[in-house]
């Protein structure tokens, strides 16, 4: 499963050994670029556009035999220190755009009214 563990915008990995504990294998390359995780319900759809490129992920349940993946969003963000721009499409349907984020931080947003 991949997870942020140390919630400093690297993804780690933990692996589930059979009749043993589980790993954690550390992600410990140096820094490449910014980054930005996001923390929203399940099924909502986030889209980061970038650099001229936009990144999409949605937030969704499982992952693989008895595991699963951390649900928060990751964007790696390049050269990018601030977000101008992030959209949300809530599992409602709705859509908010949220702007000016600075990068290298984990947002938590819930949907107005949820």
């Amino acid at each position: 499963a991949s997870v942020d563990f140390e919630n400093d915008g690297d993804l780690d990995l933990v692996v589930s050994n059979q009749d043993a504990i589980p790993t954690l294998m550390e992600n410990v390359t140096p820094e490449l670029g910014h980054w930005l995780q996001m923390d929203v319900p399940l099924g909502s759809v986030v889209r980061v556009p970038n650099e001229g490129q936009s990144q999409i992920r949605q937030v969704m349940s499982g992952g693989s035999y008895a595991s699963e993946n951390d649900p928060r969003l990751h964007f790696g963000l390049g050269d990018t220190n601030v977000i101008e721009r992030v959209e949300i499409r809530w599992p409602s349907g709705s859509q908010q755009v949220i702007r000016q984020l600075p990068a290298d931080r984990i947002y938590v947003f819930a949907e107005s009214g949820t």
